[in-house]
């Protein structure tokens, strides 16, 4: 391996972990604003664990690759694009494969659905089935400024 690629390595290593604190933060926030935090005198420091002592998702290599979409989905728990499934993914199996088909066949099954915008061609984000109720993303999987940027009647899920 060259030494430009180990870097590239390191470097992509090192941003799927702040990304995942970032998202620690943006889950604290949310449930600050929701108001599900402990008064100042329960709690004396926050700390942020490092995304590499998360667990990974267990694969058996005959798990079809459809039920590790849907593990990765649960993991991130949150609308995503499909490039954030595919980077969660790899970083879970550390296999590169481009999830686009399996999550494609998930859709035809109606096990996800697509986020559109209505006056946009094209969907940006990928959620389950069960975490839409009546038209609607249910709060808890919806990632932070979800709300700021979409309003209920301007997306549909498709």
């Amino acid at each position: 391996m060259e030494d430009f690629e180990v870097m590239l390595k390191a470097l992509s290593m090192e941003r799927d972990n702040l990304h995942e604190q970032i998202m620690q933060v943006d889950r604290v926030i949310a449930k600050v604003k929701a108001g599900q935090y402990l008064t100042s005198n329960q709690i004396t420091t926050l700390e942020i664990i490092p995304s590499n002592i998360k667990e990974p998702v267990s694969f058996n290599n005959s798990s079809n690759i459809k039920v590790q979409v849907i593990k990765i989905f649960d993991l991130i728990g949150c609308a995503a694009k499909l490039r954030e499934i595919n980077t969660e993914y790899t970083r879970q199996t550390g296999k590169v494969f481009n999830l686009r088909e399996p999550v494609r066949s998930l859709h035809n099954t109606r096990m996800v659905l697509m986020i559109k915008e209505k006056s946009l061609e094209r969907a940006k984000y990928w959620v389950k089935t069960d975490w839409v109720e009546n038209g609607v993303l249910l709060d808890k999987y919806k990632f932070d400024g979800f709300d700021l940027i979409y309003k209920a009647g301007d997306i549909e899920f498709v």
